[in-house]
């Protein structure tokens, strides 16, 4: 059963390098979440919003050293959703996959809708959504493409970014410390109104529902793998580098953004700049914020074009696995599903239509799209524990990633992303992903059960081994 869902999603072309695996990692993990989210998470968490940021990003590794184990045993498109179906059963693996791709067709529209706000930086007079729908089109364009031409417009967005955060923190250093300057700035916003944690501890509990969803994205590692030239090798290294990165870069970017700029400035409840362009502007440099709004704007297309792969593999997968139409399982010739393309770029047009009505459009998609990512992460933390139940009989050798302290880290996962589902249902900033999120799981699944009584009898017995 397990080397049947291998096989039956071949056909991808294994085009991509190690080191576009590694810098597409990074990139996919690096974006509107970092960029313009952390405004929000800083708004509800002050400066304890490190804290979240650590919280979170430990919940993230944990995550990723789970998934990265299965992926270079079973380098797959479908990635964790046919993971789940191996592991758990073809409910759960179905569940994921559908739900994952919703959340991230979600997450398209409101990267999409932040372009449109970094836009107005230059045209305020044009409105957001004609330049989501111009953005989105031009994704969708490259998308299209080969896998390797996808691979090396990516590398080359997200060059762009580590760029830009590595310069961002060196200008950052330098204010903070006086170096080349008059005087520092020192550290004295981080207590300069009401203190360190000016909302408690519960305010730095809801940044961290914030913060998670700036590591959306790292699980393209797992999904590429089934597109990269050698996932035994490039998976554990893009892991490896990412982590590392991940801590440097968002940790230390808040603690410089925290420390130039009053954090009761830097927050913010509706999203309309990024803090990081806020540095700049009080930074006096000439042009430094047109240069900054600029960077953060490849951030967003660059996650639009990360999130629009993620996607369209998902429902390439579930096409595949006869959860979805056979066409949307078709590749053109250069090995790229195209209608499965198509049907996740609606994502955008959604994104516009909620833009043009409302000014929220960015606060009202992170929390619909927020239910579905943590669900998803915790069936991968749970789909790894059969994983590893099932791998010592079937692969005795070492395995090429190996998650530390198994199960305890994959049971505090599971703890604290269920802990943070259940706050959210009775937060009223982020009660509106409960309201959506769990229709979605009924609707969807009383879908699996209706298409599996159509299915003929021996792809349904292949379901329930």
């Amino acid at each position: 059963m397990k080397d049947h869902l291998v096989k039956q999603e071949e056909g991808l072309q294994r085009a991509l390098t190690d080191r576009q695996l590694t810098m597409i990692a990074i990139g996919g993990a690096i974006g509107t979440g970092l960029f313009m989210g952390s405004g929000i998470a800083i708004g509800y968490a002050g400066p304890g919003v490190l804290i979240s940021y650590i919280i979170t990003a430990c919940i993230a590794v944990i995550m990723m050293f789970s998934l990265s184990e299965m992926a270079v045993v079973h380098p797959t498109a479908g990635s964790f959703g046919t993971y789940a179906e191996m592991y758990l059963n073809s409910w759960v693996g179905f569940l994921v996959r559908y739900t994952y791709w919703a959340a991230q067709v979600i997450a398209i529209g409101s990267e999409a809708v932040a372009v449109g706000i970094y836009m107005q930086y230059w045209f305020p007079s044009i409105p957001v959504w004609l330049w989501t729908l111009g953005f989105g089109a031009i994704i969708l364009y490259v998308n299209s493409r080969s896998v390797g031409n996808f691979g090396s417009i990516e590398y080359w967005f997200a060059m762009i970014k580590v760029v830009a955060i590595i310069l961002f923190i060196i200008f950052g250093i330098s204010v903070v410390f006086g170096i080349g300057h008059s005087e520092s700035v020192g550290f004295g916003h981080y207590t300069d109104n009401q203190g360190f944690l000016p909302h408690g501890f519960k305010g730095v509990w809801m940044g961290v529902l914030m913060a998670i969803f700036s590591f959306y994205g790292i699980e393209i590692i797992a999904v590429t793998a089934g597109e990269s030239k050698d996932p035994q090798k490039a998976v554990p290294k893009a892991m490896r580098t990412m982590i590392i990165r991940l801590f440097l870069f968002y940790i230390l970017s808040l603690a410089i953004i925290l420390a130039i700029v009053p954090w009761a400035h830097a927050g913010a409840t509706v999203v309309e700049q990024s803090p990081f362009v806020k540095v700049f502007e009080n930074s006096g440099i000439r042009y430094a914020a047109g240069i900054m709004n600029f960077v953060v704007l490849t951030a967003a297309l660059s996650s639009m074009n990360t999130n629009l792969y993620l996607t369209s593999r998902m429902l390439f997968s579930l096409s595949r696995g006869n959860y979805a139409p056979k066409s949307l399982g078709n590749l053109n010739k250069a090995g790229t599903p195209v209608k499965a393309i198509l049907a996740s770029s609606g994502g955008v047009l959604v994104a516009s239509l909620v833009s043009y009505f409302s000014p929220m459009a960015f606060n009202y998609l992170f929390g619909v799209a927020l239910f579905g990512g943590i669900l998803v992460w915790i069936i991968i933390l749970v789909s790894h524990l059969n994983f590893r139940k099932s791998v010592h009989l079937h692969h005795p050798e070492p395995l090429p990633v190996k998650a530390p302290l198994f199960p305890l880290l994959q049971w505090i996962g599971i703890i604290l992303l269920s802990a943070i589902l259940i706050t959210m249902a009775f937060s009223p900033d982020f009660r509106v992903a409960w309201i959506v999120g769990v229709p979605f799981i009924i609707i969807i699944s009383i879908f699996f059960f209706l298409r599996r009584k159509g299915l003929p009898a021996e792809i349904d017995n292949q379901l329930k081994s």
